[in-house]
């Protein structure tokens, strides 16, 4: 299993998906399940990151490399800022505007 730092459990499952908002507005929803506890992320493009279909793309190929490994999925939250950071499956590091969904 591969582990998710956010909070240093196993990943179990995870769920990547685009929503169209009641607003016409596309976004990502992120899911993340460890054996402690789960994670909800509305993930949004901006000027950094414009189109949401590569961000989409990098985030599940870093989740496939992930799940049924003992590698990590980093994730690092500045959501004061409405950012996390996902380090992906190629080592780097992207900035994402999200907000955590209760």
């Amino acid at each position: 299993m591969g582990r998710l730092l956010l909070n240093s459990g196993y990943l179990v499952s995870c769920n990547l998906e685009i929503i169209t908002e009641s607003n016409g507005f596309q976004v990502l929803h992120l899911e993340l399940e460890s054996e402690k506890d789960q994670v909800k992320y509305r993930i949004s493009h901006d000027t950094r990151e414009p189109d949401l279909i590569l961000i989409k793309n990098d985030i599940q190929d870093t989740l496939d490399d992930v799940l049924g490994t003992d590698k990590d999925l980093v994730i690092d939250e500045y959501l004061e800022r409405e950012y996390i950071f996902i380090t992906l499956k190629d080592g780097t590091c992207k900035q994402y505007t999200a907000q955590k969904i209760e």
